[in-house]
Formats: C-alpha cells, sequence, structure tokens
C-alpha cells in the first residue's frame, strides 16, 4: 500500500472541492479527522496495515463532495474503490476502506473496531474548544447548499446532538465526554443570549 501516494492524490483532489463547503473541505479531512484516527489508532495500537486503512478511509471520506451534496459517502467508497488499486491496495484491503467510508453516514452504526474510530475520527470535533467555530461553519455551508437555519434553531439542534450523541471508543472518553459537556453548556449560553 503506497499511503504516502494516496495522501498526496487525495489532498490535490480536496483543493478542488468549492468554497461553499465551509465545513466538508480539506481542512476537515487532513486537520480533523485524518489526526484524530491516527490518534485513536495509536491509543488502540492497531497494527501497520489496520492503521493504514483507517488512514486511507479517513482520506477518502469526504472526497465524494466534489461530485454531490448530499449521500455523498457511496461516491467516495466507489472512488476509492476505482483508484486505489493504482496505489497497490488489495481487494479485500479496498472493501475494508469502503465499509470504513460508509459507515460515516449519520446515524453512524459501526460494527467492529475499526469503524468506531472511524466515526469517532469524523466527529472527533465535538469535544474540542473550536467546537462552536466549527458548528457555525458547518451552519454557514447548509446555508451556502440552501438550508437556511434560524440561529436559535440551529443551537438547539447542536444542543440535541452533543446530547443524544455518544462516542463508541473508551480511549479518551472522560476527555472526550467533559469537552461535549462544556460545549453544551456553551451553546446553551449562546441560546439565552440569542
Amino acid at each position: 500500500m503506497n499511503l504516502h501516494g494516496v495522501y498526496v492524490y487525495v489532498e490535490q483532489q480536496l483543493q478542488q472541492l468549492p468554497p461553499t463547503l465551509t465545513y466538508h473541505n480539506a481542512g476537515h479531512t487532513l486537520s480533523d479527522v485524518l489526526p484524530a484516527s491516527q490518534r485513536l489508532a495509536a491509543a488502540y495500537r492497531l497494527t501497520p496495515e489496520a492503521q493504514s486503512l483507517l488512514e486511507t478511509a479517513a482520506l477518502f471520506h469526504d472526497i465524494g463532495y466534489l461530485r454531490q451534496y448530499t449521500d455523498n459517502e457511496p461516491i467516495a467508497a466507489d472512488w476509492a474503490r476505482q483508484v486505489l488499486p493504482g496505489f497497490g491496495y488489495t481487494n479485500e484491503q479496498i472493501g475494508v476502506v469502503e465499509r470504513l467510508i460508509l459507515v460515516t453516514a449519520l446515524p453512524q452504526a459501526p460494527t467492529c473496531m475499526l469503524e468506531a474510530i472511524m466515526c469517532d475520527a469524523d466527529l472527533d470535533s465535538l469535544w474540542r474548544d473550536d467546537f462552536i467555530v466549527i458548528s457555525q461553519a458547518l451552519r454557514t455551508e447548509l446555508e451556502n447548499h440552501g438550508m437556511q437555519v434560524p440561529q436559535q434553531d440551529w443551537l438547539n439542534r447542536q444542543i440535541d446532538f452533543l446530547q443524544q450523541h455518544h462516542y463508541f471508543c473508551e480511549a479518551e472518553s472522560s476527555r472526550r465526554q467533559a469537552g461535549k459537556q462544556q460545549n453544551i453548556r456553551i451553546l446553551k449560553q449562546l441560546l439565552e443570549a440569542s
């Protein structure tokens, strides 16, 4: 597997994403989901092959946005299936990558540890200090694609999402749960002030 080649390929593709994607952009993939997947992979001491497959899926998981905004996970999985043989991936490895991409669709329902890590990496920002900024970027993106959400509705939806969401991996669970609770408090303060 030529993971470095995949990184370069995907990075070049993601540079073509439209500026209307203020959340699902190259930064989300390369600076958010990929590092989160690497951090969780290290916590679980994945084999080098499993970590490479996870990182490959993290790189490809939102590439489907280049073709359409909704239901893009199957497009990303198919895209991976088409190009990964050229980077030395076997059919079995590609099948794993496809499943890891598809499991990121909401609602997430992982069935194994790799899928759980992928799901948690994709929503890693929910517990972090930059969540409010990232949340606003997602709201802007939705508005850019014709989905207007009034501020109070948005804040209520975000509060509900964080309250209902749970991470699948136990690694870092206390830190992540505490961060989510802090972000819920901030969202409630913003709601009261609006």
